[in-house]
Parts: C-alpha cells; structure tokens; sequence
C-alpha cells in the first residue's frame, strides 16, 4: 500500500475531481473516487484519524500558513507525525507516514488551501500564486519521471507484475550471451514485443530479474558454472520485503542459464515475512 494525496486511496483511480473532492471528514488528508470507497477505508481509518482530528489544530484546507522552505515544512510534518504516534497505540503503517509527509500542499510555499493539481502526473500541486513558478520548475522531464514512479507504485500493489510471462522464459538458455541487465531485458523481452519503449512494468521485471542475473554474472566470472553442474542449489536472500517476495518467480531464469542444475531452492528471510512455502508453476524446460 502507498500514499498519494491527488488519487483515490482505495483503488489508486486518478479520477479525483478537483471541483468537488471527496474527502476523509475528519482528517481531510486523504482523498477517494467514491464515497464507497470512502466506506471501504472506514474502519482501518477510523482509530489514526480520529486522533489527527483531535491533535490538528487547523484543518488542510483552512490552512493558510506558508513556510520559507521544504525543511521547514517537512519538519511541521515531523512533529503533527510524532503527536499522533503518542497517541496511537501501534506503530505507524508505511503508508501512513506518507500520509503525514505527503500530505497535499503547494510546491512553492506549502500551503494546502485551494490548490491545483497536475492532471499529468498527479503528483504535483500548487496555489494560484505560484502556478508559474510550478509550472517552470515542473518541467516535462520531472512530471514524467514522476508519473512513472507513480504508475510503478500502482503496478506492483496490482500483482500483475508478479509473474513473469513463461513465453519470455522458454526462449532464454546458456547459449545466449549478454553483458549487462540492458543488454539482456532489450534482446529478450522490449524486441520480442516489437515495442522498445519501457513501460513501467518493465522496469518493475527488469528489478525481478536484477537479483538472478547478478547471481549468475557471479558464478560465471568465478568459472565455477561447470562446478554445480547436477547439483541442488540453495540461495539465501537476507532482508526480503513483499515487493521482493512478488518477484520469486523471476529466478526461474536461472534454470534456463543453468539446464543441469536438478534443484533451485530460493530461501528468503525478512522480517515482515510470513512463514510459509512458495511454489510456482514453472515452464516445461524447467520441470
């Protein structure tokens, strides 16, 4: 889960009127489609945003005070951050804080009242005073950076990114040679496609397969491939988040550079892990 002030919190639509928002009542921090989303939110909301309402001395949007700089600012945050974890009797989930830290303001001079949004990437706002001045500084090459951090986000809350396609996977094997992570994504996958431009599932898939391309750069510049021909191949991957766990399956690829090896067995340790087995249905070279 992720925070963006300028989407529905629910289901990460873009489709927020500016005109007519539908806000939480009591925090008015957070924004939704639909008052059934709205409804949806309530009961894991309710208990932090009663005591924003009760620690906030103005509303967001009565807020008019200005601040010199983004320190200054982000401090304010800080400390609203530090008067509801007091009050809250567990810690802050990740999305939560963004929800302090985040929070919808001007660009320029941090007010929250009557602000404007980009309609491009959604994560951009500013008064009418400084609409200029976002409006140079916001230049095409950061609105599309930050639309595609933002489509990334939603990609991998969405799961789809979780499986790596088995089509793309039967066609890599050890006879293919490639230098860097670039090198192998564009051959294998952006060409087979007939689409060079990246998406931002690419890059998500490109980071899956970060992990078993290194392992086996490595292997192969130790010259030990040879070494575990026929054998069982444990690897253990140390402070594992969810968003690594989703990419499991990405190192399947290994068994492809690796058609000898009879057993891969991936260990993963994190701290917010569930215990448990994962297994994922492989592709027919690899069964």
């Amino acid at each position: 889960q992720f925070f963006n002030p300028n989407i529905c919190h629910v289901c990460k639509s873009v489709n927020v009127d500016e005109s007519s928002p539908i806000l939480c009542d009591w925090c008015s921090l957070v924004y939704y489609c639909s008052i059934g989303h709205k409804m949806l939110h309530y009961l894991e909301h309710n208990e932090i945003c009663e005591i924003i309402w009760q620690v906030l001395e103005i509303k967001p949007q009565r807020d008019t005070r200005r601040y010199k700089n983004w320190q200054e600012w982000i401090e304010t945050r800080k400390q609203l951050m530090k008067a509801v974890q007091q009050n809250l009797n567990r810690p802050l989930k990740p999305y939560e804080k963004q929800m302090f830290l985040w929070s919808k303001s001007c660009y320029v001079c941090h007010q929250q009242t009557e602000l404007k949004t980009c309609q491009r990437c959604f994560s951009g706002n500013y008064c009418d005073e400084h609409e200029n001045v976002f409006c140079t500084k916001h230049d095409g090459y950061k609105c599309d950076q930050m639309m595609l951090m933002l489509n990334i986000d939603i990609e991998i809350i969405s799961g789809k990114t979780s499986n790596i396609s088995c089509g793309f996977l039967q066609l890599v094997d050890e006879k293919k040679c490639f230098e860097e992570m670039l090198e192998f994504y564009i051959e294998n996958i952006l060409k087979r496609r007939r689409d060079i431009d990246w998406l931002a599932k690419d890059y998500i898939r490109s980071d899956y397969l970060s992990g078993p391309l290194t392992v086996y750069h490595g292997l192969k510049k130790l010259n030990i491939l040879n070494v575990i021909e026929n054998s069982r191949i444990v690897i253990h991957i140390i402070g594992v988040n969810s968003v690594d766990k989703n990419g499991l399956c990405a190192w399947e690829v290994l068994l492809h550079f690796l058609p000898k090896v009879k057993h891969l067995v991936i260990e993963i340790i994190g701290p917010k892990l569930v215990p448990g087995n994962y297994k994922y249905n492989l592709c027919r070279k690899c069964k």
